[in-house]
């Protein structure tokens, strides 16, 4: 029997304030921020970027080729796990569905947006406060921003499915029912595993999802809650690991037998730069527009851990009660979890060597700048709450404050803006489709695959220079049946525009310059080149 405590109302339950009144006007400002964020943040926007590593999952959802391993990850990326476009995948082969960037940014955004729902649920006495929060911190902080809405990132595929995790991992930890426990452990398992297979770095966010659900049901749900439904949880966390952990292997070798090299993301231990990491990822999260809320964040969780630490040696009495206190409050909770998650992704940076052999981008950083600042909104409401609660005027106060969150949130809202780095991408991808349409497109890395992606028709085949980054690797091959391939010359190092060659040889295909000035706009200039 669960403990019966008196818990906050941000509302009244009577009346138009109702929790039904409340939910459907929150269900609707969360339909309005996802049309907003569909029409501002796409592909097109100056708030985010498209590029050839945007323009992979676009190729990879409209592969004409049978499903196989390789589509189990991004291509040639083990660090990116491929379930989002091996669905679409399955969707373009079986129906025709013929997917492009911005249908694409439709999916993965409402996606993102069904994630911050299961977030807002785990909390659903403060849901409104919880969603707000994200929001501000979705939508305002520019690194955030950024990653979330790029297609070449992973963030928006990969935390809606571990919000749900731990969505189930509560119900599973807190329903008496055995037929509940089936269906939790069930959905724990699978929302586990797409959450991992989205990302390794999902695992030791969940263990501390894990660690602390198990801890709070013990403490809240002594009767319900056995040793033996906490070791269940660990066993399917571990399941759902290996299973991604052999998924992987498989991946490995079927592709170093077919393509000659595993695409294996070299990780280790840091040892010998474990300083320096600290430092400079530190200061690249100092940097960051919200970390004040992540100060305020770490400050909550340091007082929280200090005041029991402080009770336990003084002598003021039993922890375990202050324990009870805390956990009974679904947002002190929630600004723990989150707190712990984006102090893992930051040691995880630290001792992982992947992150220093990637000049520490800012891509690593962001569930520590997510979860940390959402954690500092949740930690200025909770005072807020407090303080409220003391003099007693929330049910006037709280309101208030949320309403007038959701208004700074609508009027702040970024406007829409193109960008014209993606209108010169997309009238030039365009153009070669109609002029040589279903040929080879050749150039550097950034300069092939960024076009194929915004083809939607009679789209041509990127094949990157021979010894530049090829993340498709049986498009070589096309080379002997294409009596076309357009070079792109002005952008790309291995040719230029002063010295042009009559002839190129790439990956053993001798290749005639038939017309060096075949297209041009911009930053770009394409000739087009066939075999003798």
């Amino acid at each position: 029997m669960a403990r019966t405590h008196e818990r906050f109302q941000a509302v009244l339950d009577t009346g138009l304030a109702s929790r039904r009144v409340e939910m459907l006007l929150l269900l609707v400002v969360w339909l309005l921020f996802l049309i907003l964020s569909l029409r501002v943040f796409g592909p097109d926007s100056v708030y985010t970027a498209f590029n050839s590593d945007g323009a992979i999952p676009v190729l990879m959802a409209n592969d004409d080729r049978p499903i196989t391993v390789f589509d189990t990850y991004y291509y040639s990326a083990d660090r990116w796990g491929g379930w989002p476009m091996l669905i679409a995948k399955w969707l373009h082969l079986n129906i025709g569905l013929n997917w492009t960037d911005q249908r694409l940014h439709y999916v993965r955004t409402t996606w993102l947006f069904v994630g911050l729902l299961f977030l807002a649920a785990l909390n659903a006495r403060a849901a409104p406060a919880v969603l707000v929060s994200a929001l501000i911190v979705l939508c305002f902080e520019p690194t955030i921003r950024r990653l979330m809405f790029d297609l070449s990132q992973l963030y928006a595929w990969q935390l809606p499915a571990l919000f749900i995790a731990w969505f189930c991992l509560r119900r599973f930890l807190t329903k008496p029912s055995p037929a509940h426990l089936i269906y939790w452990s069930v959905a724990f398992y699978f929302s586990a595993f797409f959450a991992i297979w989205s990302s390794v770095a999902s695992v030791p966010f969940l263990v501390v999802l894990l660690t602390l659900e198990a801890l709070r049901s013990r403490l809240l749900f002594q009767k319900t809650v056995t040793k033996r439904r906490i070791g269940v949880v660990v066993v399917l966390l571990l399941a759902a690991t290996a299973s991604e952990f052999l998924m992987k292997s498989n991946y490995h070798r079927h592709s170093l037998k077919h393509f000659g090299f595993d695409f294996k993301t070299r990780m280790a231990l840091d040892s010998g730069y474990l300083y320096e990491n600290l430092l400079i990822n530190w200061h690249n999260v100092f940097q960051s527009l919200f970390f004040p809320l992540i100060l305020i964040a770490l400050s909550f969780v340091a007082g929280a851990a200090g005041r029991l630490l402080y009770t336990r040696v003084a002598g003021k009495g039993p922890v375990r009660p202050r324990l009870i206190s805390l956990f009974e409050d679904e947002t002190a909770t929630m600004i723990v979890a989150l707190t712990g998650m984006a102090a893992a992704n930051f040691v995880i940076m630290i001792f992982v060597s992947h992150v220093r052999l990637s000049s520490y981008d800012d891509r690593f950083h962001v569930p520590t700048y997510f979860f940390g600042a959402i954690s500092g909104l949740l930690s200025i409401y909770l005072t807020i709450r407090i303080f409220a609660n003391r003099i007693a005027i929330t049910r006037y106060v709280l309101p208030l404050v949320l309403v007038g969150a959701f208004l700074f949130l609508g009027v702040k809202f970024p406007p829409r803006a193109m960008s014209d780095a993606y209108r010169i991408h997309r009238e030039t991808a365009l153009a070669l489709s109609q002029k040589a349409p279903g040929a080879v497109l050749m150039g550097g890395y950034w300069e092939t695959y960024v076009f194929a992606g915004l083809q939607p028709t009679n789209r041509m085949t990127p094949v990157p220079f021979e010894g530049t980054l090829n993340r498709i690797p049986w498009t070589p091959t096309s080379l002997r049946g294409s009596p076309q391939v357009v070079i792109e010359y002005q952008r790309s190092e291995l040719v230029s525009q002063e010295s042009l060659p009559n002839e190129l040889s790439q990956y053993g295909i001798l290749l005639k310059l038939q017309e060096p000035h075949f297209y041009e706009n911009g930053p770009y200039a394409f000739a087009l080149y066939s075999k003798p």
